[in-house]
Order: structure tokens, then sequence, then C-alpha cells
């Protein structure tokens, strides 16, 4: 483990150094298998997966992990209308690929279907979902009442 300043950049590398005084060095998540940055308000922790039905894995933020599911998202700058859109992830601990949930972009996936198809192990949830008592804005909440209702 290495432990100094570093920041992952535009480009999905890391770019890391000791100490002010040290040459930066560039890391590929090839190279490492998480980064974790500190800031003043939290740690925030970065890991490289393989999206279903894509070809290239993508650097994600950890936001939540379960005891059976892995909640992640990713920022993407400079959209085609300008500014940046959200993209959500969900993993359960036991595939090797995360699942895309959709966007904060209008015309994303439909997230009903997507959703309901992840939780079909769930009855309860796929029925609240699909009577949209929660959407994709909602995937902590979704997470924590499947972990309660239907966890194993």
């Amino acid at each position: 483990m290495l432990k100094g300043l570093g920041r992952l950049t535009n480009a999905n590398t890391i770019r890391f150094r000791q100490t002010k005084k040290d040459k930066k060095q560039i890391y590929t998540f090839k190279e490492v298998d998480t980064l974790k940055v500190h800031y003043d308000y939290g740690t925030t922790t970065y890991i490289e997966a393989a999206i279903e039905n894509r070809e290239e894995p993508k650097v994600l933020e950890v936001i939540m992990v379960s005891n059976s599911i892995a909640y992640y998202h990713r920022y993407n700058y400079f959209t085609a209308m300008g500014g940046t859109s959200t993209h959500y992830y969900l993993k359960r601990k036991s595939d090797n690929q995360v699942i895309h949930f959709g966007s904060n972009q209008l015309g994303t996936l439909n997230f009903k279907k997507v959703a309901t198809t992840f939780f079909s192990d769930c009855e309860e949830l796929v029925k609240a979902i699909e009577e949209e008592k929660y959407g994709r804005y909602q995937l902590k909440e979704i997470i924590e009442v499947y972990e309660e209702k239907c966890g194993r």
C-alpha cells in the first residue's frame, strides 16, 4: 500500500507522489486496485470495474457497500449538452460485473425494468419499485430495504 499525495485525473490515471518534493508518478488501475482520496469532508474510494455489456471497464466511485450489494457512481464531465451527468451502478458481491442503472439525464435507461430484474429475488421490493415508491435517485434506500427484507 502506498500513502502520499495523489489524485484521479480525467484520463482515469492516478497522479501520485509520496511528498510534495517527490517527482510525480502516473499509475493506472491496471497497477492499482483501489484509490482512496482523503478530503476535508471525508474519504472517497475509487475502483475500476467491468460493466455488463461494455468492452472497457470504468473507474467508479464507491458510494455504499452492504452485505450483498455494492453501489457505485461515475460523473461524466462535459456531456454533449454541456455540464455533467451521473451514472449509477450496482453489483452483487457474487457477480464479476456491475450493472448500469441509468443516469440523471433524460432519456436514460428504463430504471424500473433494470431494478425489477436486478432485485427479482425480493418480491416486496419489486412491487414497491413498480408502484414507484422508489426511483433511481433512491438507490441507497432500495439497497437498505433489500438487505432488511430479502438480504441473504
